[in-house]
């Protein structure tokens, strides 16, 4: 895709006209970092932009904690500085017809043209917004909508939790705010500060065991990863099925859609990898919905744990998708209320001796070797954000800097699955002749 002749047209700190108290940030919102990742949204019939920002200032009034300021107390402790310094909103003009964003056109690399990656150095103690805002407007009439927020803001849930209800106030509707209270996190941490966590998914790493590993993902991602968009589409995904429900025991109780299609690209990428060691596939584990734990299921902020499923090589390739796709269970003993509590107890020590920067994923490290991290975005609402002028057509987002698969539902909402993968290039290579 050529590089889009824009021009800046508009740059201006949108305020809302509340304030809150500071927010502490959790040990869990530390360890995901203050970094921003671009998110694309495209609208092919275009983007009010004045309406857009009047819903943004009347959802943002009822959720001030998106317009403040992340700094340290006098102990260095992360917070949120509620101080409404605002939102960053701009808004560019390209020469030309939007392309035809979607599978075949998505994208990967080009992505930074809508929005740049913000780095964690510079946002705290800084007078830099937690939310940016860049909409692209197309001669067409076609716009794309980029989102580039802070990571230690709000996890994937929340964040899409918050897009739907902006929309959702840009359209003149009424929305519930969230829970924006933290403490109640920290709160858990601190009772159980003393309890073991041994997993080993989440370790802290010295000073030289990071920088090898920092360089290794730099180094990947500069020369070997490569990113590829490929659509399944419900009837393949009900194919599978059908064929499980025929394979299984009558008293199984199935097989998902995201089991199924994340065991079918382990299972067609396995035989390429370059190494020969057990094949991890990294889960995202929502702790709103462990229910011991009590956090609210509306809770804003990161409420992220990880788990771990385990294949080896030989058996992703003699075993049928079925039998891959029903063992594909976090292991109950690495997943229990007891672990989970031992978790944010440990993240919570963390936060307290400011360490949450020696913090290592196992998920995301074995992708250096044979493992892969699996980001299941296909329940968010991400094709419902319709700020008045029709629902997206199309969402991207930028190529990680180790394997993962993003599985997120087509804009058709039709029961296939858009797979964005990132992992080497003849790996991504395998799907380009699978799927074109």
């Amino acid at each position: 895709m050529p590089k889009p002749q824009s021009t800046l047209v508009m740059s201006k700190i949108v305020k809302c006209g509340a304030t809150c108290e500071r927010q502490y940030l959790t040990g869990v919102d530390v360890f995901n970092t203050h970094t921003g990742i671009p998110v694309t949204l495209v609208y092919p019939k275009g983007l009010d932009v004045a309406r857009l920002e009047a819903g943004l200032v009347r959802e943002v009034a009822r959720q001030p904690v998106m317009a403040g300021r992340i700094k340290t107390d006098e102990q260095g402790m992360a917070y949120i500085d509620g101080n409404d310094g605002g939102l960053a909103l701009r808004v560019h003009r390209v020469k030309g017809r939007m392309p035809n964003f979607g599978p075949d056109c998505h994208m990967a690399k080009d992505l930074k043209h809508f929005g740049r990656v913000i780095f964690p150095w510079s946002v705290v103690n800084k007078d830099v917004s937690l939310f940016h805002i860049d909409v692209h407007q197309y001669e067409c009439g076609g716009a794309v909508l980029c989102i580039t927020g802070i990571h230690s803001l709000y996890d994937g849930s929340s964040f899409w939790k918050f897009m739907l209800d902006w929309a959702k106030a840009t359209r003149g509707e009424p929305t519930e705010p969230p829970d924006f209270d933290r403490s109640i996190m920290i709160r858990i941490g601190q009772e159980h500060i003393n309890d073991p966590f041994d997993t080993g998914l989440v370790y802290s790493a010295g000073f030289w065991q990071r920088l090898k590993l920092y360089w290794g993902f730099a180094w990947q991602a500069l020369t070997a990863l490569d990113k590829g968009v490929f659509r399944i589409p419900a009837s393949t995904i009900d194919q599978w099925k059908a064929q499980a429900k025929a394979e299984l025991p009558p008293d199984h109780p199935g097989v998902s859609t995201v089991d199924l299609v994340t065991l079918h690209v382990m299972k067609e990428m396995s035989p390429v990898m370059w190494c020969d060691k057990d094949r991890f596939i990294g889960m995202v584990i929502d702790l709103r919905y462990k229910r011991r734990l009590r956090l609210p299921r509306d809770y804003y902020g990161n409420a992220l744990g990880q788990g771990e499923v385990r294949y080896t090589k030989r058996e992703l390739e003699t075993e049928s998708l079925a039998q891959l796709a029903a063992r594909c269970k976090v292991p109950s003993e690495t997943v229990s209320d007891k672990v989970f509590f031992g978790f944010l107890g440990f993240m919570e020590r963390m936060r307290q001796e400011k360490k949450c920067h020696t913090l290592m994923m196992k998920n995301a490290v074995d992708t250096i070797e044979a493992g892969v991290v699996l980001n299941n975005c296909s329940h968010f609402p991400t094709y419902d954000i319709d700020f008045g002028t029709g629902k997206p057509s199309w969402h991207d987002n930028a190529q990680v800097v180790y394997r993962m698969i993003m599985l997120c539902p087509t804009p058709q909402q039709d029961g296939g699955i858009d797979v964005h993968l990132t992992a080497r290039k003849n790996e991504v290579a395998v799907f380009r002749k699978l799927y074109g």
